[in-house]
């Protein structure tokens, strides 16, 4: 395991990042990935980086092994997407989360506001109905997204 080269790459990734140097940050992210393909952080970040340069192809090829565990629903891939205007592309994500962990509230939560984003509300508001026959304890907080989402107050940050 390499977890100080790891971190190293990560670093002159970020750095890379706030030059504007996108190439860079791939390269860097590459790098720490292929040192411990293994590592569900460094995949995070390269598949990451793949989406938000437009290479959601290999980027696919990074997440396939991790989606089945819900390992891929991370906020850095969510926020990928969502930059890189592919948002659609997290629903099999999320949906994977769900399936892996079907106590998570917050994956619903989260699979509600990307059909929300998408603006499919019918699917939305099923994701929160989901929940609530999954995690009992969660029916108020759904029910009141539910209601936002049907009069149009539901915002998502």
């Amino acid at each position: 395991r390499s977890p100080k080269k790891q971190a190293i790459m990560y670093q002159l990734a970020q750095n890379a990042q706030k030059r504007g140097d996108d190439r860079a940050v791939v390269s860097y992210f590459k790098q720490a990935y292929e040192l411990e393909t293994s590592n569900t952080e460094a995949a995070i970040y390269y598949a990451s980086a793949l989406i938000i340069v437009g290479q959601s192809a290999e980027a696919d090829k990074i997440l396939a092994p991790l989606i089945p565990s819900g390992k891929a629903a991370d906020t850095r891939i969510l926020s990928a997407y969502r930059t890189s205007g592919q948002l659609s592309r997290a629903v099999v994500v999320w949906e994977a989360k769900i399936a892996a962990a079907p106590d998570d509230a917050q994956a619903y939560f989260t699979l509600a506001a990307i059909h929300y984003m998408n603006g499919n509300i019918p699917r939305a508001i099923a994701a929160l109905e989901d929940a609530k026959r999954a995690i009992p304890g969660i029916g108020a907080d759904a029910d009141s997204v539910i209601a936002q989402i049907r009069n149009g107050t539901a915002v998502v940050e």
